[in-house]
């Protein structure tokens, strides 16, 4: 058990460090999802934790590499199944949003993006640590790494994506 923790650290710290490209294709994202969901549902069953899916039909597909947008929607929705208590409620809804006003047009000249938004119910995240939960090695888990976020944060920014947090304590978190 220790060897494979040693294992996935290892190799979280060289997916961090070595550059990464980039296989982008459109991909449908809502699919994506409901890959993930069906790889989770057990686990958040047996915590008794509600799925709420809102994803619209004939979301457009976007260019991504959908290897490395699976494993930060896992990351991110394993993050959420720790931190929501049992009756907690997790929400998976993908939006499609316009360029704010002044801000140029997106890749390929395309005036919005796709938003991704996972809610939880479960215990938020402190004010004090909000500043820091994207650096690396940071962790309040006991046996963390401190490298799920960090590795999200640049797999989304390498897309040309923001990944933001917005948390209350006993309320929850949404990124």
């Amino acid at each position: 058990s220790e060897g494979r923790r040693l294992n996935a650290l290892v190799n979280d710290l060289l997916l961090y460090g070595r550059p990464s490209s980039l296989h982008r294709r459109p991909v449908d994202l809502g699919q994506v999802w409901d890959e993930i969901l069906g790889l989770q549902r057990e686990e958040l069953q047996a915590k008794g934790l509600t799925l709420r899916r809102e994803i619209p039909p004939g979301f457009p597909a976007v260019p991504v590499d959908a290897d490395k947008m699976k494993q930060v929607f896992l990351n991110l929705l394993k993050n959420a199944q720790e931190a929501t208590p049992a009756g907690g409620t997790i929400t998976v809804a993908l939006r499609l949003r316009p360029v704010e006003a002044g801000r140029r047009r997106g890749a390929g000249g395309r005036a919005g993006f796709a938003e991704v938004v996972l809610s939880d119910t479960g215990s938020g995240i402190p004010a004090a640590d909000r500043e820091r939960i994207f650096d690396l090695f940071f962790t309040t888990k006991p046996g963390g790494s401190g490298l799920g976020l960090p590795i999200c944060r640049r797999i989304v920014e390498e897309h040309g994506g923001r990944i933001l947090v917005d948390s209350k304590e006993e309320e929850g978190s949404t990124f």
